[in-house]
C-alpha cells in the first residue's frame, strides 16, 4: 500500500485549512482547497511592536491561539524556517523565527490539528515579497492595498497546499 502523504490526512471535505507564515507579523489565511485555486475565507496577520521580543511573541500566539479557537481548522501549513546565509541578518533573528515557529506549531498540535510543516524554498522558490505578492495576485485577483506582504506569503503557502492537494487528489486541470 502506498505511503499516504500529510496532505491526505488533512482532505476532510468542506473542512478549512489554514496557512501560515511565522515571524514578528505572523499572517494567517483560512482556506477550503478546492480544483481551481484555494477558496479564501479570512486572511489577517498578528503582529506587535511594544515591549521586549518574548512579550511580543506571547501576544502573537496567545492571539493566534484565540483566533484558532474561534474557526474550525482540519490541518495547520506552516512556513518551515531555513537558516539565514545572509550576512546582513542581525544577531538571533534565526532563533527568533525558529521560537515563533515552535510556538505557533504547539498550539495548532494542542488544538488537534494536523502540522504540515512547507519547506520555504518549495513553495516559494528564490522569489522576493514582491513577485510572490504579484504571483498571488494574478491568482486570485485582490487588491494589494488590503493586504501585508506577510499576508501574501500565508496565501502564496496555501496557494502551493491546494496545488499539491490537486495533484494528490487527481484534481489537475
Amino acid at each position: 500500500m502506498p505511503k499516504k502523504k500529510p496532505i491526505d490526512n488533512a482532505a476532510a471535505p468542506g473542512v478549512p485549512w489554514i496557512a501560515v507564515d511565522p515571524g514578528a507579523h505572523t499572517a494567517v489565511a483560512v482556506f477550503t482547497p478546492a480544483k481551481a485555486r484555494p477558496h479564501f475565507t479570512k486572511v489577517t496577520s498578528f503582529r506587535t511592536r511594544e515591549g521586549p521580543w518574548i512579550m511580543r511573541m506571547k501576544s502573537i500566539v496567545m492571539r493566534f491561539d484565540t483566533f484558532l479557537s474561534e474557526i474550525r481548522c482540519g490541518a495547520m501549513f506552516i512556513e518551515e524556517p531555513k537558516a539565514f546565509t545572509s550576512v546582513a541578518t542581525h544577531k538571533g533573528d534565526q532563533m527568533k523565527i525558529d521560537a515563533i515557529y515552535g510556538m505557533l506549531c504547539a498550539v495548532g498540535f494542542l488544538r488537534g490539528m494536523l502540522v504540515v510543516p512547507v519547506p520555504v524554498n518549495e513553495w516559494k522558490g528564490q522569489l522576493t515579497k514582491a513577485m510572490t505578492e504579484k504571483r498571488t495576485l494574478d491568482l486570485i485577483g485582490w487588491d494589494a492595498a488590503n493586504h501585508t506582504e506577510h499576508e501574501f506569503d500565508a496565501m502564496g503557502i496555501a496557494i502551493y497546499v491546494n496545488k499539491q492537494w490537486n495533484k494528490e487528489n487527481n484534481n489537475a486541470r
